[in-house]
């Protein structure tokens, strides 16, 4: 099952800090401390996660994009079939996720997603109403299992979050974690308000920083001059100039 969200988390100093072994609150759920820095609750993937460098999320799977759907979707259904080509769905995989139809005739709708069943892959993998929306959510647009309408499935967010890889961000960037947050447990992970990260090369004071893409879960100088670098998008400011390698205060802006 879905978790139901309570509403913004009003924290103390601390709360940001520690690794949960069992989940205490959904993912994706808000945490605002006194001072209005911004967290969201996070599940590490596999890897053990390292503090105060920049994560993104999992990369979406190809399985999980454009899939034809399965059978007729009914306006007002608060489910949906599912199917792949290629990769297997384990059971609430997507609960906190988003459906959604692509064509542009379909409207483009997305829908919160409460749960899901377990899929397998195969020519294809399918699963009939295995996937459910939240309470109160239903199909706004009747979309027929034919004409070439697909959808698209996707994780929270801040589900099996990764480092930004030393590339060009393969995922959205999501934000900051301020501990270690073991692999496959939960935690909170910052995303406004002043933060703690590492820095790669120089930075200006004030000026806005970016992921950078030659160092892993490192921000740098957000040069729009230079193609390479606009394209991945500001992140925040340099609140303090750190040396390269080190870690610098910058005011995180990505929620």
């Amino acid at each position: 099952m879905g978790y139901a969200y309570p509403t913004i988390i009003q924290g103390s100093d601390g709360d940001q800090f520690g690794d949960q072994v069992t989940p205490l609150f959904p993912v994706g759920q808000k945490l605002e401390l006194p001072d209005n820095r911004i967290f969201r609750y996070a599940e590490m993937g596999n890897t053990i996660g390292v503090a105060n460098k920049l994560y993104q999320s999992e990369v979406p799977l190809a399985g999980w994009l454009r899939e034809e759907i399965l059978g007729n979707g009914l306006y007002g259904d608060n489910h949906v079939g599912l199917q792949n080509t290629s990769q297997a769905v384990i059971v609430n995989e997507f609960a906190e996720g988003y459906f959604m139809f692509e064509a542009a005739a379909d409207l483009g709708h997305i829908y919160p997603v409460a749960e899901n069943d377990i899929l397998a892959s195969g020519t294809p993998g399918t699963g009939a109403d295995a996937c459910r929306f939240k309470p109160g959510v239903f199909l706004q647009f009747e979309v027929l299992d034919a004409g070439g309408n697909v959808f698209h499935i996707f994780k929270n967010p801040w589900k099996d979050i990764i480092i930004k890889p030393a590339s060009d961000q393969t995922a959205l960037v999501v934000g900051i974690p301020p501990s270690i947050i073991v692999g496959n447990d939960w935690g909170w992970c910052q995303t406004r308000g002043i933060a703690s990260c590492l820095v790669a090369g120089t930075l200006i004071i004030g000026q806005e920083c970016r992921a950078d893409d030659a160092v892993a879960g490192a921000v740098a100088e957000m040069d729009y001059d230079d193609t390479g670098n606009d394209s991945n998008g500001p992140v925040g400011r340099v609140v303090e100039v750190a040396p390269s390698a080190d870690f610098g205060l910058i005011a995180l802006s990505i929620d």
